[in-house]
């Protein structure tokens, strides 16, 4: 038995982590067409977004072992990492998720099996939601939970129309949260985001466990027209007829489920940073028209990438906003371009300018797949 000031090591147990949690968080990245052999997981790659042209081709791989470590990587553009750094370089809110539910969760709760002892896998349950415990944020309280997310929603300006329909909850797992219900057409929801309302949180958003994604206001929108698909939920909220995939990831997933002749009424509206412009663009060359940000926008403040941070931040003056909150169409639409292919090469060559080249995949470090958890127990 070894020491490395971290764990304890044996090497005749080890704590068991069923192939069925690494598919849970290759679901919530948003990860697609995913295949299980056994221990072993193909998918299209998230990191290179796979072939264009071929959507049947999974080159990535994930190569899973029992103790919460896999080795993760893809056969089309070279990328290589243990799952634990992917999760961490390119979604920290599930990498502290995946930590604290299988590094400390399996660690604490779990049995342990000898190497050789079978494991009987058994399929994840869908998370049982207590509703009750959401409560109207329409119904005024004397609670710090419902102050503070009154805060939360006056802070962000979101508009009313919206704000009334959501919900906090004061106790359970989703305490010191914001509820922000996927209403049908009907006011009925199933699924739901909850927002941590401190400034600083550990996880921002949980979702319930082991659901499969679902799309925000997609049942809501009035495809025959111009409708806009956001990363995030309040970001949609801005402008009417919108609905968000909750990632730069999920786009594909939010055209899913819209029939391919009303593509064409579809406006992407990614976020500002490195992977919207490169989600943008991808969607662009696909035939989408997307709002395209500018060099004033980029620059307007430190820190501002999304429709929201924009919002509170002043960008729009007061005049562009109709009376309940939202923009007016014609504030966005001016930012709004063509899938022409003049349009997509001035897109390649601002790009450019900002030091991204979207004609080529983004650099990611590549490293040999370890046993990252022992050296990095305490870095979150």
């Amino acid at each position: 038995m070894e020491n490395d000031g971290v764990f304890v090591h044996s090497w005749n147990h080890v704590v068991t982590t069923p192939p069925a949690k690494f598919k849970e968080y290759l679901d919530k990245f948003g990860v697609e067409s995913i295949e299980q052999k056994g221990r072993k997981f193909i998918f299209r790659c998230p990191i290179c977004g796979d072939s264009d042209k071929v959507k049947s081709k999974k080159r990535g791989y994930l190569i899973t072992n029992m103790d919460g470590n896999g080795a993760m990587g893809c056969h089309n553009c070279g990328y290589k990492s243990s799952f634990s750094n992917f999760l961490k370089n390119e979604r920290k809110d599930l990498y502290r998720q995946w930590i604290q539910d299988v590094f400390i969760g399996i660690s604490l709760n779990s049995k342990t099996v000898t190497e050789n002892e079978s494991y009987e896998e058994k399929p994840l349950e869908e998370e049982v939601v207590d509703y009750s415990l959401f409560l109207p944020l329409a119904k005024v309280s004397n609670s710090m939970i419902y102050k503070k997310a009154m805060e939360f929603v006056c802070s962000r300006r979101i508009p009313k129309k919206y704000a009334r329909h959501f919900l906090y909850c004061e106790e359970g797992r989703y305490a010191n949260r914001i509820i922000i219900p996927h209403y049908n057409k009907d006011m009925t929801y199933k699924h739901f985001e909850a927002r941590d309302l401190r400034k600083n949180p550990w996880v921002k958003y949980l979702y319930p466990d082991n659901w499969k994604p679902n799309n925000y206001n997609l049942p809501n929108l009035d495809l025959g027209r111009d409708y806009f698909a956001f990363e995030g939920v309040i970001d949609s909220q801005f402008i009417d007829n919108s609905g968000a995939c909750g990632g730069a990831q999920k786009y594909e997933f939010f055209f899913e489920g819209i029939h391919k002749s009303l593509h064409r009424n579809g406006i992407v509206f990614a976020d500002g940073d490195e992977d919207g412009i490169r989600v943008a663009y991808k969607f662009l060359k696909k035939g989408f028209r997307v709002v395209k940000w500018t060099s004033e926008m980029l620059n307007w403040e430190k820190g501002v990438h999304d429709l929201n941070g924009l919002i509170t931040s002043g960008f729009f003056k007061p005049e562009q906003f109709n009376a309940d909150g939202t923009l007016k169409a014609e504030a966005i639409m001016k930012y709004v371009i063509p899938p022409t292919i003049g349009d997509i090469l001035e897109f390649q060559m601002e790009a450019l300018v900002i030091g991204i080249n979207v004609l080529e995949r983004k650099k990611k470090n590549v490293e040999s797949p370890r046993d990252e958890h022992q050296n990095n127990w305490f870095a979150w």
